[in-house]
């Protein structure tokens, strides 16, 4: 985000933004370098972190023994990859049994898409577990502990909230390479990427990835973890907001 809208940019005192890749892009609309300052997204690490389930706690979400989860967390729509998402959920269904878990709710105007996709796909379509809106973020992160693989396909994006909250729960995400997200994930290491232009090869992303040998997939998630708390706590942003205010102070 900015403190000022970047055509009043001439009389801010101080720019900032989430990401290197937003930095790039102020730079591009002003036409000129402005010493932009990066705040990092925070992620509280207290609640969003790794535990185990409590008894009866897939079963509460619908989901079925035996399932793998797929998580999303949001509002899901085009944007945040809606047709690819769908996608993916038949394309893994043909090769073992999975739910897609949407942590938030579906924009009403994608509706229409969700029972297209119920008409061809009627098996998968009641797959998708939809919890509605959740305020609590002890329930998202209940929520995000419960996924087996935390999905982020993206067709455009800036730093999502809710992919670090899933890396500090020690998920295993797949995502888009939109937005900063290249900047947050580094391919095998703590996470994998897809590019937005194969965003069509998701399920089988997917299902590579949980072909993975599961000590395998525990370590890439303690590595997310350790991803976030070194770059996105909130001592990270605090840190951040002094620089800021130095400036501003002279």
């Amino acid at each position: 985000f900015c403190v000022v809208w970047l055509r009043q940019e001439k009389n801010a005192d101080v720019v900032t933004a989430v990401s290197r890749e937003l930095e790039r892009k102020i730079d591009v609309i002003v036409g000129r370098k402005l010493g932009v300052e990066r705040i990092p997204n925070a992620v509280d690490l207290s609640i969003f972190a790794p535990g185990p389930l409590p008894e009866g706690a897939r079963e509460a979400r619908g989901i079925a023994t035996g399932e793998v989860v797929l998580g999303f967390c949001g509002e899901l729509r085009h944007k945040k990859g809606l047709p690819f998402l769908l996608g993916a959920l038949a394309r893994v269904r043909r090769e073992r049994p999975a739910c897609l878990l949407v942590i938030g709710e579906v924009r009403p105007r994608e509706l229409g898409q969700l029972q297209a996709f119920a008409a061809e796909e009627p098996e998968a379509a009641r797959r998708i577990l939809v919890t509605g809106r959740i305020d609590e973020s002890a329930e998202v992160a209940a929520c995000h502990r419960l996924c087996d693989l935390y999905l982020q396909p993206s067709v455009w994006e800036g730093l999502p909230n809710a992919l670090l909250e899933a890396m500090a729960c020690e998920r295993v995400v797949l995502a888009s390479d939109a937005g900063a997200i290249a900047e947050v994930v580094r391919q095998g290491e703590d996470g994998f990427t897809l590019p937005k232009a194969q965003l069509h090869r998701l399920g089988s992303a997917i299902l590579e990835i949980l072909a993975r040998p599961v000590a395998e997939r525990l370590v890439i998630g303690r590595a997310a973890r350790a991803r976030v708390a070194e770059h996105y706590a909130p001592a990270n942003e605090e840190a951040a907001l002094r620089r800021v205010l130095g400036r501003l102070r002279g």
